[in-house]
């Protein structure tokens, strides 16, 4: 459901002028999620 949530905030975001911008705003965030999540994971173990 989650997935499904970014895909139509990612359509939108394709059609406005700055679609661009918001995806690749979008896709930092995921990344730096991602990012501290496996760090997280690290520290855990």
């Amino acid at each position: 459901m989650t997935s499904r949530k970014y895909k139509m905030y990612y359509d939108y975001s394709k059609r406005t002028s700055g679609g661009f911008l918001d995806a690749m705003f979008l896709c930092g965030i995921m990344i730096s999620a991602s990012v501290l999540v496996f760090l997280a994971l690290l520290g855990g173990k």
